[in-house]
């Protein structure tokens, strides 16, 4: 009886281990087809390697994806997620900044099974570059233009001022030169003609001389013939006001017709026109 019991329970525990094994077996099967069928949900995606902005420099990106998934550019895109339709198509738009020819960024396709991530170049639209091209070259003649001017202007104000030196120069040396000249002759003057410069001088300060009346008063005076001729030639007067201030001289104390008061100047030296001045300007 032991022995039969003994061989019942053997079968039991065999039957049981099998029965575990088949169910271990069975779950690891369904566990294995539950992971396949997760992976091949990850998202796929097409994109092509490069695209053209256009004039407005938005650039379209136009890609595939697994149906019904969320695509972005980078972390931030224009109008939130964009979710691909039920053939998995979806167009996504980025907007170039003016200052780059080409920007890179990254496109993501995200579900709840996984995300891909791929890049993309966009490249300025070739209108703006050249607008920019020739904005900044216009740009670069304009300043090329405004130095070439402020150049020339410099260069002007400086050859200005050098000739206003050089002028100025100029002057300074001339008046130095005829200052020295000038005195170099007047220390050649000999004494005795400077003193019948200031002798004439002297007498024209009280009464009114002709040249040759007062050249003979020097000569008179004792000064040679050179040194009065001097004197008369050097001395700073106008001669027909001699002949009228004399005139008026003789017709304070006397009186005298016209043709009378032009021989009494005559025979006083002064010249027939500077006796005629003198008539013509007494008082009437």
């Amino acid at each position: 009886m032991k022995k039969v019991i003994l061989i019942g329970v053997t079968i039991l525990t065999a039957i049981s281990l099998a029965a575990c094994s088949s169910n271990s077996n069975s779950e690891s099967k369904n566990s294995s087809e539950k992971s396949t069928t997760k992976s091949s949900n990850k998202p796929t995606l097409e994109i092509p390697e490069s695209v053209v902005a256009d004039s407005s420099q938005v650039a379209e990106i136009l890609g595939k994806t697994t149906p019904n998934t969320k695509v972005k550019i980078n972390y931030e895109i224009i109008g939130n997620y964009q979710t691909s339709d039920k053939a998995g198509n979806f167009t996504l738009k980025y907007e170039i900044d003016s200052n780059t020819d080409q920007d890179t960024v990254e496109v993501t396709a995200q579900n709840k099974d996984g995300k891909v991530t791929k890049e993309i170049t966009i490249k300025q639209n070739p209108e703006v570059i050249k607008k920019k091209e020739a904005d900044a070259k216009a740009k670069a003649d304009a300043e090329a233009r405004e130095k070439a001017t402020t150049d020339s202007k410099a260069k002007a104000d400086a050859e200005a001022r050098e000739k206003a030196t050089a002028d100025s120069k100029a002057k300074e040396d001339a008046a130095k030169k005829a200052a020295d000249e000038a005195a170099a002759r007047e220390a050649a003057i000999p004494r005795e003609y400077k003193d019948a410069l200031s002798k004439g001088e002297d007498y024209l300060s009280y009464t009114a001389f002709s040249k040759l009346s007062l050249k003979e008063q020097l000569i008179y005076e004792g000064y040679p013939d050179d040194a009065a001729q001097y004197a008369i030639d050097n001395i700073k007067t106008d001669w027909n006001i001699q002949a009228l201030k004399k005139a008026k001289d003789y017709l304070s104390y006397d009186s005298f017709s016209n043709t009378g008061l032009r021989e009494q100047l005559i025979y006083e030296k002064f010249t027939p026109t500077e006796a005629d001045y003198a008539l013509a300007n007494v008082p009437k």
